[in-house]
């Protein structure tokens, strides 16, 4: 009889950063399970520093600590005004992105970064589904690997709307309403 054989939860949390930018050209994410640490290797400076600021640095599993290292860029690169530009530099080209919209109210000012209405699946040893997948959303991803109560996370709705046409990277797109 064959026996079971389950992924560590620190590679389920590598999944899962793998899986948020899998899709980014000039990201790649690499783990040393022997060090337990994460690398997150960008080829641009400015995302990079962006990364490494969003990605929590350590992640605790009982008596393992899971390290995730963002080499800093060989370029200087000018400091953020605020974490709206940070999160704006670190998903610059991801395809798993849709838009991110400012929201201002009477209290603060915070913003929504709005994920592309799509599953991501990736490989976890799932036993609940019959390939061992998971399958779940971006937003919920982003909330696993991201520090910080800001921003809010969020799926895009699976047709055209104001705030898709207003804030989208891609301004050919078109839009009637």
């Amino acid at each position: 009889m064959a026996r079971l054989k389950l992924s560590p939860p620190w590679s389920i949390f590598y999944d899962e950063i793998k899986a948020m930018f899998e899709k980014d050209p000039e990201v790649k994410v690499v783990i040393d399970e022997d060090k337990y640490t994460i690398y997150v290797f960008v080829d641009n400076p400015k995302k990079s520093l962006a990364i490494g600021k969003i990605l929590e640095q350590e992640k605790r599993f009982g008596r393992i600590t899971l390290k995730v290292e963002v080499p800093p860029p060989d370029a200087v690169v000018e400091k953020f005004a605020n974490d709206l530009e940070v999160y704006q530099a670190a998903f610059e080209n991801n395809p798993r992105l849709s838009y991110i919209q400012p929201k201002m109210s009477i209290f603060d000012t915070s913003f929504y970064v709005v994920f592309k209405n799509e599953v991501v699946q990736y490989f976890n040893d799932d036993i609940s589904d019959i390939n061992g997948n998971c399958s779940t959303l971006a937003e919920d991803i982003a909330r696993d690997i991201f520090v910080g109560d800001q921003p809010n996370f969020c799926t895009d709705l699976p047709y055209p709307t104001p705030n898709r046409a207003k804030y989208s990277k891609n301004k050919n797109e078109s839009f009637e309403f």
